[in-house]
């Protein structure tokens, strides 16, 4: 089924970055020897691999910069810290983790 429970995340999955990343690729049968799979939408577990990028990246992008202006490694500059709250504001906007957790609780 590749129907989206988030209406905002629908289109993530025709995203080329993302189809061709190694952390979102499914095997056909997950579990072929289970009787009972439990199945997320393919659009939570692909914001949820975008997410982890984004925040990888600025973690990254993070250190170079305190690393060039010779600043502790435990202190997120304002400007990947502003980027860091939009994107945990949106995930929160839009239930990302609650709903994933629905999905999977449905299931036991």
């Amino acid at each position: 089924d590749n129907s989206c429970p988030i209406n905002d995340y629908k289109d993530i999955v025709l995203r080329e970055d993302l189809i061709k990343s190694r952390y979102t690729k499914f095997p056909k049968t997950p579990f072929p020897d289970k009787e009972n799979v439990c199945y997320i939408s393919k659009c939570l577990y692909y914001k949820l691999a975008d997410v982890i990028s984004l925040i990888g990246d600025l973690k990254d992008n993070s250190k170079v910069y305190n690393s060039e202006k010779d600043i502790d490694d435990n202190i997120t500059p304002r400007q990947y810290a502003k980027e860091a709250e939009d994107i945990a504001l949106g995930v929160t906007k839009n239930r990302l983790l609650q709903t994933m957790s629905e999905q999977i609780n449905s299931c036991i």
